[in-house]
Order: C-alpha cells, then structure tokens, then sequence
C-alpha cells in the first residue's frame, strides 16, 4: 500500500509547484482584508512599465521594452492569462498616454517613419484586439522629435496632448475617445508668457474645455507683480484670457482643478518668503480669490514632536485636493524633504576618480485641512508619518488615498525596507482617525510603490511590487 502511494505523493508534489509558479497567491489579514499577488515577472531588458488598472473583468500591465511594447493580461484573481505584442505600426514609439473605460482603452502614442511624425489613438479589447485606429497629425520633415504629455476629463471622454514648441508657442490637441474624433489641433501663445518656464498646469473639463495656468513673477525680488495668467478654449478652440492677481505672495503648491459645472478654479498653498515655509491656503472660483492663514491650533499639532513652536508649514507640498459634493475642499499636504549628500572619491574601471554621492528621501507627517463652500477652514487633523530612503527617488514612500463613500484610508509604508508593515489612517467627514495595520510583507518577497496604487472598485485597489528587478500585482479587498 506504502508503494502504491509514493507516485500519487510525487504526482501531487508537482502539481502544487506548478500552482504556485503559474498562479496567483492569496491570504487574508489580520484586519480582515484580503490581498492576492499575481505570479512575479522578471524585468530583463523593460524599459517602463504602466499598471491600466481593470478593463471589464481583466488587469492589464503594459510593458515597454524600447523596441516594442507587450500587454500582459491578468484575471481578475490575478491569475495570468497571456502577454501579446502591442501591433503598433513601429516597434519604437514614443507611449504618451492611457485612457481606460469599463469595457476597453485607448492608447496614444507618437514615431517616426521617413522624417515624418505621426501622433496616433488606438483603441483596443482588454485581450489586445485593435477596435479601431486613428491619425490625429502628422508633421512632414521632423528634424526634432515634438515630446507630447497628456491630461484627460474625470468622465475619460476627452484628452489633450500639449507640447511647447519654443518659448513662445505651444501645440494643443484635444481628442473625443468616445466618438474617436480629433476636435481640434491649434498653436497658441500668450503675449509676455514664456510657455516653458511659465507653465504650471493643464485641465480637461467634462465638457471638453480646456483650461491653461501660467505664473509670473513667483520669488521674493519679484512678488509684487506675481500673478496668474489662465487660458481658456472651449470645445471649438475659441480662446478666452485671465489675470489673477497674486500680488505680495510667494506661492508655494497650486493645483488646478475642474468643479462640478465645468468651471475651472485655482486651489494652493502660500507664504510670505521665498524659503518653503506656507503660511496659509487660498482658493479661487468664480473669479474671487479667498486666503486664509493656518490656525495656531494646527502649527502646534504639527510642531508637537518638534523643539519649538513652527510659524508655518516647512517643506510641505500639496498631495491632493479632493472637491467634496457641497463644493467644499479637502486639502492633503505631505513633508517632503530631499537632501544630496557628496562622499569621497570613487575610482571607476578605468582608473579616473569621480566624486560619488547619495540623496535621502525624508515622506514624513501628513496635514488634511477640509474647507467650506466658502473657503473658510472647517477643521484640521495631522496624520503622523515617518518615512526614509535613499537613492531610490522616493518611489516607495509616500501614500495612497483609498476612497469610500463615508471615510477616506491613507495607506503607506511603514518603513521603506524589504520585510515591512502597510498600514492606514481612516479618517470619517469629522476628521476624527484611527490607525490600522493592513498587512506584513514579512516573509513575502514584496516592496510595495504604495504612492501609485489604483482604485479599482468600492471595496479594491491593485499597485505594483517592485524588488530585486522582479515585478507582482497586488490587489487588496476590503
């Protein structure tokens, strides 16, 4: 019986390795969520990588390997389907960007065929099949290669690609994915506006406006001028223009967001001094401006582990300003600090000597303000943080905002190092918190890039493992 029973033994052995080689791994918490690792890949000669997210019921991974591009096509237990070529019409092109929709997405991409640029949409299955194509330009004799970057509409309807031709002119083009239509393709300029040093941000309303934010005179010789110049183009192209006034202010974070009825406002941080110290916030909707300085209250929760008492925020930068649905704000900043440090001289294969050195990341304490309608502050909370790293460009740092209907979940690494605990801060519409443990990576062979996580669902988010050049998806369900 004992000899009969040594091949059935060996059979299931191999039959357990080949589960785990080939298919996704899943355990619950102790907080109760349940988290599921795709199988790894390993990142020979990939130049980029880009998570899409979910597309109907399947995750989808694009891979850039320089000379061509692969999708990598995951159920939605992670389990791994197949990698297929991305049939573009050359194998180097330049990826712009991603528009995903429930059911399929379009990728945006530009190359080069006999001196002539083409900037190309395709629209594709979440399996790799082409649905359709289009051209949105081409530009015969294109000695230099125009870099296109890329902004779209909350409802994923409309993108615009942009890219500065010189100081003086800038190439805007806005797309309509649903009915894959080039709207339109113009060069705009704004007299005493450099389009280079002067740009700060781009947003695509809803409805397909686009608006333009530019900023002058913003340092300590110049702020009595500083101001805001702000474009307009509606759906046809027509231009409007804007000043706004910022006089005696040194802004130092400012976003540019889209309200509920396609209105464009202008939400930031700002100080008095050209020294990374914020003083207040601000808002601008409906062509009024509203300041307001940070309360003591708050500059005493934040100095709370520090020496002495802060006159301001140092170091903070705006993470993400949240519209709430009553037209009120929630403001979340981050401490960032980022320090290169010189070391001694490194002697390299061919005998010459360079002098070698390190940068330290410090992602530290996080500051959620929520504000009224009417831009005065309603309350504040400080979420402790503490997070370093070195010569890694802060990718494992930072956090995810995972939203819910009633309570927001700040999730972030404990510590940047292999073996770690994820945990999170639920924070309720009061601004009351609480701290949680999500999961221990212990044991795992996972580093997870937390900062640019993805929500997929109610309930889910997906973000990507990176260690040891070998890459996981992982998806957390609450």
């Amino acid at each position: 019986m004992q000899d009969r029973l040594i091949p059935y033994i060996h059979f299931m052995r191999i039959i357990l390795i080949v589960c785990v080689l080939c298919f996704s791994s899943m355990w619950t918490t102790l907080s109760s969520q349940k988290v599921t690792v795709s199988p790894e890949i390993l990142l020979r000669d990939d130049y980029s990588y880009t998570l899409l997210g979910k597309v109907s019921d399947k995750i989808l991974l694009i891979r850039n390997k320089g000379v061509g591009q692969t999708l990598s096509i995951y159920n939605e237990g992670l389990g791994f389907i197949q990698e297929i070529p991305m049939d573009f019409e050359d194998r180097r092109v330049n990826l712009i960007g991603f528009v995903t929709t429930k059911n399929d997405f379009n990728s945006y991409y530009s190359f080069k065929n006999k001196g002539t640029e083409y900037v190309k949409s395709v629209k594709m299955s979440p399996m790799g099949e082409i649905y359709y194509e289009d051209t949105l330009f081409t530009r015969e004799e294109a000695f230099i290669t125009e870099y296109y970057k890329f902004n779209g509409s909350n409802n994923d309807r409309y993108v615009v690609l942009f890219v500065p031709l010189d100081d003086d002119r800038m190439r805007l083009m806005l797309y309509d994915n649903q009915e894959m239509e080039l709207m339109y393709e113009t060069i705009i300029s704004v007299n005493g506006v450099s389009m280079r040093k002067d740009f700060r941000k781009i947003a695509v309303a809803n409805d397909g406006s686009i608006g333009i934010l530019f900023e002058k005179y913003n340092n300590g010789f110049k702020k009595e001028g500083h101001h805001y110049r702000m474009v307009e183009l509606d759906k046809e192209g027509n231009i409007e223009e804007k000043l706004i006034p910022f006089y005696g202010l040194i802004t130092n974070d400012v976003e540019l967001l889209v309200g509920a009825e396609n209105q464009f406002k202008i939400a930031g941080i700002y100080g008095y001094k050209e020294d990374d110290l914020s003083n207040g916030f601000f808002v601008y909707a409906q062509d009024s401006i509203h300041y307001n300085e940070f309360p003591d209250e708050l500059l005493i929760d934040v100095s709370a582990n520090k020496k002495r008492i802060i006159d301001g925020l140092q170091n903070y930068m705006l993470h993400n300003i949240i519209q709430r649905k009553d037209g009120g704000f929630v403001y979340i900043m981050e401490s960032n600090k980022e320090y290169y440090r010189t070391t001694s001289d490194i002697r390299n294969f061919r005998g010459s000597t360079y002098r070698g050195g390190i940068t330290d990341y410090y992602n530290e304490d996080i500051v959620v303000l929520s504000i009224s309608p009417n831009g005065k502050l309603q309350w504040t909370t400080v979420l402790p943080k503490k997070q370093f790293s070195q010569d890694d460009e802060g990718v494992y740092s930072s956090f995810f905002i995972f939203e819910t209907p009633s309570k927001l979940h700040f999730v972030f690494n404990d510590e940047i190092k292999n073996n770690n605990t994820v945990s999170e801060y639920v924070i309720n519409p009061a601004g009351k918190y609480e701290r949680n443990s999500v999961l221990s990576t212990a044991y795992q062979k996972l580093k997870l890039r937390i900062r640019n996580a993805m929500q997929i669902s109610s309930s889910s988010y997906v973000l990507l493992s990176e260690r040891n050049n070998r890459v996981n998806i992982v998806k957390i369900e609450y």
